[in-house]
């Protein structure tokens, strides 16, 4: 698959650009480096169809790949690239468009962050994102598909890594992710949701 790909390429990456980094790092961090991280997100998510807001929540399971630069001994700068491992659904609920069910799937998402971020010692990080949000909206009524489109955003929120070995940590993340508008058969949609991630790491 497309997105496998982008994983495989990124993650050969990241190794080597660990591989570099620890040979060249001049002060010590102990979250400096590439990781990998499997998630349960649960989303609170709405969408607006023609102006009127129908919403759904929900859990599913992503996977991350990321590298994390060591500015100084506190001070970091990672980049992350993650994707759902399964597909979900933005709003399920009655519009105008017809006397049935109106629903918004998600498909294909990923997003690719970027997360400025403090050490405290070895053992917690703090960190923000700012993140690039992708994927693919499906137009149903009465579980009929009217259609798709591609859908872009921007996600911003707070995260929190925990080490709790020398290669194993917890990661919490919140963000809010804001879809720009797109039209599929001649209907304005527009995707909104929160997110809250809880995940276990290693650092490699």
């Amino acid at each position: 698959m497309k997105i496998n790909k982008k994983i495989l390429a990124l993650s050969i990456t990241l190794l080597s650009l660990n591989a570099f980094a620890d040979e060249h790092h001049a002060e010590h961090n102990h979250f400096e480096g590439a990781y990998v991280v499997l998630a349960n997100e649960w989303k609170s998510a709405s969408v607006k169809v023609d102006d009127e807001k129908i919403k759904k929540s929900e859990s599913a399971p992503s996977l991350a790949v990321g590298y994390t630069f060591a500015i100084d001994s506190h001070s970091t700068l990672g980049v992350k690239l993650t994707v759902d491992t399964k597909n979900g659904e933005y709003g399920a609920g009655e519009t105008v468009l017809g006397a049935g069910e109106t629903m918004v799937q998600e498909k294909s998402h990923y997003s690719l962050a970027v997360e400025p971020g403090y050490a405290f010692d070895d053992k917690l990080l703090v960190f923000g994102i700012l993140g690039y949000h992708h994927a693919k909206a499906n137009l149903l009524l009465d579980e009929v598909s009217q259609g798709q489109a591609t859908l872009s955003g921007v996600g911003y929120g707070l995260g929190a890594k925990y080490a709790f070995a020398d290669h194993m940590f917890l990661m919490l993340e919140y963000q809010h992710v804001n879809y720009s508008s797109t039209t599929i058969d001649a209907s304005k949609i527009k995707p909104a949701s929160d997110v809250i991630a809880l995940g276990l790491g290693y650092h490699f």
